[in-house]
């Protein structure tokens, strides 16, 4: 009997420790925060941006959150001076990435084909 009853046990302790490993992230590393998906192209354009930026694989950056933005114009919030912008409402994200404990906040287009981040 105490054989039986071991067995319950054991297989209790290894259900709960999956089920800690799932809740955790089992302990992979970080986690992207969910990411819509007509979001994806500007996220993974934001994600580039900040991999050229910080000389790091994209894989070591991570989405902290991705909220959708309408700016006024083609500079997606990030004018630079003595340049020109298209005075269009341009649909995009604002994507907010974490590499090596800090995160980094860039502005992408809807259709991912422009990321920057603004200077501070």
């Amino acid at each position: 009997m105490a054989g039986w009853w071991g067995r319950i046990a054991i297989t209790a302790v290894i259900a709960l420790v999956a089920t800690a490993c799932s809740l955790s992230g089992g302990g992979s590393g970080p986690t992207d925060a969910p990411i819509p998906p007509e979001a994806q192209a500007a996220v993974d354009a934001a994600r580039q941006a900040a991999s050229t930026d910080l000389a790091l694989d994209p894989s070591a950056i991570t989405v902290v959150s991705v909220e959708p933005q309408e700016w006024p114009d083609t500079s997606l919030g990030c004018p630079e001076p003595g340049m020109l912008y298209g005075q269009m409402i341009t649909p995009g994200y604002i994507v907010v990435l974490e590499a090596d404990g800090t995160t980094h906040e860039y502005h992408a287009d809807a259709s991912g084909q422009q990321a920057v981040t603004c200077p501070g």
